[in-house]
């Protein structure tokens, strides 16, 4: 019987569980998110190609980005980091199993990307996505086909944001009887201010 209470008051202690054994709800905050609203900066982003496995040297380039956050916590739109020069593109999806499927045009290449949403989480300070993505493009006697996975995490600091983006390409290049295994890792940083 000792026992028995002994482990019913550490139940209570913790604050987790009820003596039931129920979860204890945890409270829904009042008012907007505090990552709602529109949002502005600079991602500082390194790309770093790969041949056959083996890595260049990471380049590195500043890019312009603004995103909008509703008062849910939740991004109107998510950006695409695009592949080997082909553009970065706004999908309007936030949710798992959401999809859009996007076209572009790099030089003389026509690219296609089917994006997914397949994990999505939202609270009042935070935002973690994760995208998979499908992608192809072709132009002249050049194709690609290959995938990607993309994740973004969006965290409160201060008055403003701080925005990650990762995304790792692995695509296959087919130029007439020439294949080569190619791959693109853009790792993207930066500080939003609300506008």
């Amino acid at each position: 019987m000792t026992t028995m209470r002994s482990i019913g008051l550490a139940i209570v202690l913790s604050g987790v569980f009820s003596l039931a054994g129920c979860p204890t709800p945890t409270p829904t905050p009042s008012g907007p998110a505090q990552t709602a609203g529109a949002w502005t900066g600079d991602l500082s982003c390194d790309v770093t190609q790969s041949l056959s496995g083996a890595a260049g040297n990471p380049v590195n380039a500043a890019r312009a980005f603004s995103t909008t956050i509703n008062d849910s916590g939740v991004p109107t739109s998510v950006r695409v980091l695009g592949f080997t020069g082909g553009p970065d593109q706004d999908a309007a999806i936030s949710q798992v199993g959401d999809s859009a499927t996007l076209n572009s045009t790099s030089g003389n290449l026509a690219i296609t990307q089917i994006v997914t949403v397949t994990q999505a989480r939202y609270t009042s300070t935070s935002a973690d996505i994760t995208l998979s993505i499908e992608y192809s493009a072709t132009g002249g006697a050049l194709s690609q086909n290959g995938t990607a996975t993309q994740t973004i995490a969006i965290r409160v600091s201060g008055a403003n944001l701080t925005y990650s983006a990762n995304v790792n390409y692995s695509v296959t290049q087919l130029a007439g009887t020439i294949t080569l295994d190619t791959g693109e890792v853009t790792d993207c940083n930066g500080v939003l201010s609300k506008q």
